[in-house]
């Protein structure tokens, strides 16, 4: 689906447009704790929980192009921080993860990447190297908790509750970049490829 004015965005197509035509409380995503439990998301919470995020990298300076990592296993907020820096224009990149301290530093050097979103279990490997990241500005923490954080340490969990629900998706070109994948690096350097919103179509 096209705005009117003729741009796209691949996160109003996957979540908002279904806001509109009756979806709104059809579950989006179904999830599976640590402990067996199933939850279920609808298409409206998606919305918002993406909403707090987007608007929270917002808050902190995160502008259209910026590059915002996500390094997290397949935890629901994985996919709301991923919608959420695509409906305001910057550029996801997914890390596996399994990386090492290696992987990740060859990774976001590379793309200059501004945020970072981790966990508590996987942020000691990005500790290891955060000293040789000068791009890196703000490490977003899942599940923060009570953890004693440092300058430029944020608790996923309170930025999103004090942003706010409502966030339109920015109008974007179909070329414009959506999110940022790199090669395996097995053979040579890890390669950056770009894919963009339009990219929905081939999904579609």
């Amino acid at each position: 689906a096209f705005f009117a004015d003729g741009k796209v965005n691949a996160a109003y197509n996957a979540v908002d447009r279904h806001l509109h035509d009756g979806r709104r409380n059809k579950v989006a995503l179904y999830a599976i704790d640590a402990k067996d439990n199933l939850e279920k998301y609808t298409f409206q919470e998606i919305a918002d929980a993406s909403n707090r995020i987007g608007n929270a990298l917002k808050n902190l300076g995160v502008k259209k192009d910026d590059r915002v990592f996500v390094f997290l296993p397949r935890v629901v907020e994985l996919y709301t921080s991923t919608t959420g820096i695509a409906k305001i224009g910057a550029i996801a990149g997914p890390l596996f993860s399994a990386f090492g301290p290696d992987a990740l530093r060859d990774r976001l050097i590379d793309s200059e990447a501004k945020v970072i979103i981790t966990n508590t279990a996987l942020k000691p490997k990005l500790d290891e190297i955060k000293a040789s990241l000068p791009n890196l500005e703000y490490v977003i923490v899942v599940g923060a908790g009570d953890m004693k954080l440092k300058p430029g340490e944020l608790s996923y969990d309170e930025i999103t509750a004090e942003a706010s629900e409502k966030l339109e998706c920015a109008h974007l070109d179909p070329a414009d970049p959506l999110y940022l994948l790199y090669t395996s690096g097995t053979t040579s350097h890890p390669n950056g490829v770009v894919r963009v919103h339009n990219d929905t179509i081939g999904h579609h």
